[in-house]
């Protein structure tokens, strides 16, 4: 008899929801309790460690779907919104027939999803009624519980019994004969690991070329080996293709992450075309960081009443988009800083500082970022903090409407464009954390003098998560009661152009503490 095949199990859920890192932790405790019941490994792959250094990571994510027998689909709201997450699961319920196996999918509640709770929206979704049919695992009520939590080690240790009953039951062989003869040892030679960033455009026109830092590249894809000591290289982009505009962009490349991908829209040029440049917004220049409530109080915007449409098309829990009518109100000009929490904490006896991110930013510690946001607070943090300071957290529908700036059916705070060079996120999620809230040439200025409604931290709001009432409202202030709470905005840690837009939703739960989590106050007109 030849060797056992190890079989494994593919983990399918939105990246997004790996934001603080428990997505992994889960996988990781999860391979080790498998592997502790087995006696051999057992692998849950995922795609953030489970891809290989300059691989083409689709073809590597079909072959680990292809040798998987257990999916483990992670249901959150950002699941069901998430392309990729639908692909996964549709290939894997096409594959395993045709291998003459059984689909084993065991769906996890990671956090509530409005979509399970709207019939007409459940059976329009082209996944969503294939999962629901299958009996799943709840974990609504321990999401933001530590994974040594003893309710979360019980929820594992079910889980992995779970899985092995499912694989028995399908008569899926999972111990691993005895050995014939005695294994022969085996000497590896430790080498450097590769270092490698890659950047790829897409979006191209036939006969494109790419140039990187003056050099021209074969074909459409770049990538950089990094020698030991080098954690960033800058490179100036250049997309060209006859009859067409050039388009430029400044990047910074860091080894060992996903590519950068850039999506080129270059024109033609319908006649000589004279441009003119546009000044990009900045604060006035008296205007200066906060770091006290005072100074933050004394920079509060006025909001004026008004009527606005709020939501989207783009994913199911911005819709429908619907009128909200408001009070005129007040809202912090800029994120709440390190500045104004270290005040707080010395005014509040027992209070600390949050435990520091492990990245680049904050490695000199809190006083290096005093004008930064301050990020790794939740939602119960930042009420009491609310509560001490005499003001409130905005509520969601007031978030949107001041992050709109005034302008009606725009995309973004600043209107429907994306920056020529992406988004900022691009450069400073290189250097790994957030910006001072006071900065020059700061493009994230709205109509209405807010900074950074998109693109520093993710703002907690008042709101309980939930679906959107029908019709019209006036000065909503979301449902009564809930497990999660609505975060807005986006932050330094994620890339994804659609999370920037004014009616993306976030949630999380009251106790959770991201390391991009944040907020900013408002409070009624005077």
């Amino acid at each position: 008899m030849g060797p056992m095949p190890v079989y494994e199990a593919f983990l399918s859920y939105a990246h997004y929801d790996n934001h603080d890192g428990r997505v992994s932790e889960f996988r990781d405790r999860l391979e080790k309790l498998l592997f502790q019941r087995l006696g051999r490994a057992f692998t849950v792959f995922q795609d953030t460690t489970g891809l290989d250094i300059g691989s083409l990571w689709e073809e590597q994510i079909a072959t680990a779907l292809d040798s998987s027998v257990v999916l483990i689909a992670l249901i959150t709201p950002s699941f069901f919104n998430r392309e990729w997450c639908r692909r996964e699961v549709e290939t894997f319920l096409s594959l395993k027939p045709q291998q003459g196996k059984p689909a084993i999918i065991i769906p996890i509640y990671w956090l509530e999803a409005p979509l399970l709770d709207d019939p007409a929206a459940l059976s329009d979704h082209p996944i969503a009624p294939r999962l629901t049919a299958r009996q799943y695992d709840d974990w609504t009520e321990v999401f933001a519980e530590p994974i040594d939590a003893p309710i979360v080690r019980k929820k594992l240790d079910a889980l992995t019994k779970a899985i092995l009953k499912q694989l028995k039951e399908n008569e899926i062989p999972v111990i691993s004969p005895p050995p014939t003869e005695a294994p022969k040892p085996i000497v590896v030679t430790p080498r450097p690991k590769a270092r490698v960033a890659r950047l790829e455009v897409t979006n191209v026109p036939t006969g494109a070329s790419l140039t990187v830092n003056g050099v021209a590249v074969a074909g459409l894809t770049y990538q950089r080996a990094f020698p030991a000591g080098e954690n960033e290289h800058a490179v100036e982009v250049i997309v060209s293709a006859p009859g067409y505009r050039s388009e430029e962009w400044d990047i910074v490349l860091v080894p060992d992450h996903p590519p950068v991908v850039l999506e080129a829209t270059l024109e033609r040029p319908a006649a000589p075309v004279i441009v003119k440049r546009t000044p990009k917004a900045t604060p006035p220049a008296a205007l200066t960081a906060p770091l006290t409530l005072e100074e933050y109080k004394a920079q509060l915007v006025t909001i004026p009443a008004g009527s606005f449409v709020m939501g989207g098309e783009k994913y199911a829990d911005e819709k429908p988009p619907h009128r909200v009518t408001l009070s005129g109100f007040q809202m912090g000009r800029t994120p709440v800083t390190v500045g104004m929490w270290q005040e707080f904490c010395k005014a509040q006896k027992g209070r600390t500082m949050p435990e520091l991110p492990d990245y680049p930013v904050w490695e000199k510690g809190w006083d290096a970022v005093l004008d930064h946001p301050i990020v790794k607070v939740s939602w119960n943090d930042c009420k009491a903090y609310s509560e001490w300071a005499g003001l409130l957290l905005p509520t969601e529908a007031q978030w949107e409407y001041a992050s709109r700036g005034g302008l009606e059916g725009k995309e973004f705070p600043w209107g429907n464009e994306v920056p020529k060079d992406q988004l900022w996120w691009q450069k400073t999620r290189n250097s790994m954390g957030t910006a001072p809230v006071q900065r020059k040439n700061n493009i994230y200025v709205n109509g209405y003098g807010l900074v950074d409604m998109s693109g520093n931290v993710l703002e907690w709001c008042a709101d309980w998560f939930g679906n959107y009432a029908k019709g019209d409202a006036v000065d909503p202030s979301g449902p009564e009661k809930g497990k999660s709470r609505i975060l807005r905005a986006s932050s330094w840690y994620y890339g994804n152009a659609d999370y920037f837009r004014c009616a993306y939703r976030s949630v999380a739960s009251p106790d959770g503490r991201g390391i991009s989590f944040g907020f900013r106050l408002s409070q009624p007109l005077p």
